[in-house]
């Protein structure tokens, strides 16, 4: 058995979106890239990460498809690899990847912030238009997704209507992951953040909610700060099928957009990796990974991370 990490690859910090909760903020379309990660370097990150390690592997950006070079990345990658990536888009450009490829990704993520428009365009600058005919091309090709949210001020408290809007739609999995004031956050926050009995709200109609016969994965990403919160839910959650999964020790590893490597997923933006320990133009960057691996030294210390990881999977699967 290969030890566990998680890691995120930012393979552009360019987006076509400008979203004011953008915990990486992005930069602008036409933004500057040079230095960017080649499609060769890209590759061999993933074939170095997997070959020691079995990686749960988010790949994103920036909008991961503004890259020409995706489905040659994806093709690059045996199944096992291909099996490991998460890839999170905004629905909003053309995914111009093999759809057999796509289908080996063990999950592409469609980001999506509300279930009305002025809800969904006030967090991503979008109306809902233009992802939901992104899921239904993924439909149409028997691609599977998993929508992504990002639970905020706007939404917390109608959460009912966000699950019953999204199974009338077919969407069969979605992920909850809590507002942070990190990145572009941090000037929203007044905006967006979640106070705590908006947050009581949300997370006690979750752990109501049955997904059994109406999802086939539900998983919410609980922080350090509200796991003494969630914490008496806990058993609700089980009774309803969820698995109540710790992960407040998991290593981590960050790879940004040029090559730097530090350890927090919130601790990077499209400009820096605040916690950087190398780069992985650096002929020995792998070898100071695996040292920290075993000094314990990979475990992000923010509070914003996730510690707790509610989630439902179905033992039959549509």
């Amino acid at each position: 058995m290969k030890p566990p990490l998680d890691v995120h690859l930012y393979v552009t910090p360019r987006c076509n979106l400008a979203c004011p909760h953008c915990y990486y903020d992005a930069f602008d379309f036409d933004g500057d890239e040079t230095g960017v990660l080649s499609t060769a370097s890209v590759v061999d990150v993933i074939h170095t990460i997997c070959a020691s390690y079995e990686a749960d592997i988010h790949l994103e950006g920036g909008e991961a498809f503004l890259r020409e070079d995706m489905d040659e990345v994806l093709g690059a990658l045996d199944a096992h690899e291909l099996g490991s990536l998460t890839l999170t888009t905004s629905g909003t450009v053309p995914i111009k990847v093999s759809s057999d490829r796509l289908r080996g990704v063990g999950d592409l993520r469609i980001s999506i912030d509300g279930h009305t428009d002025e809800i969904n365009k006030s967090l991503r600058g979008v109306v809902l238009k233009r992802p939901m005919r992104t899921i239904k091309e993924l439909m149409n090709k028997e691609v599977g997704f998993s929508v992504r949210m990002t639970i905020s001020s706007l939404n917390a408290r109608r959460i009912g209507e966000t699950l019953d809007f999204l199974s009338d739609r077919g969407v069969r999995r979605i992920s909850f992951f809590e507002f942070q004031a990190v990145g572009r956050g941090l000037d929203s926050k007044d905006r967006f953040d979640v106070a705590d009995d908006d947050f009581d709200a949300f997370i006690k109609s979750i752990s109501e909610f049955v997904p059994a016969g109406i999802f086939d994965e539900v998983k919410v990403s609980i922080s350090p700060r509200r796991s003494t919160q969630a914490s008496p839910l806990f058993d609700s959650f089980e009774k309803n099928g969820y698995q109540v999964i710790s992960l407040a020790r998991n290593p981590n590893i960050t790879v940004n957009w040029n090559g730097d490597v530090g350890i927090s997923p919130w601790g990077v933006t499209a400009d820096r990796t605040s916690d950087q320990f190398e780069n992985v133009r650096s002929g020995n960057w792998f070898s100071k990974v695996q040292a920290r691996y075993r000094e314990d030294a990979l475990v992000p210390l923010d509070f914003s991370t996730t510690s707790t990881l509610l989630r439902y999977r179905s033992s039959n699967p549509s």
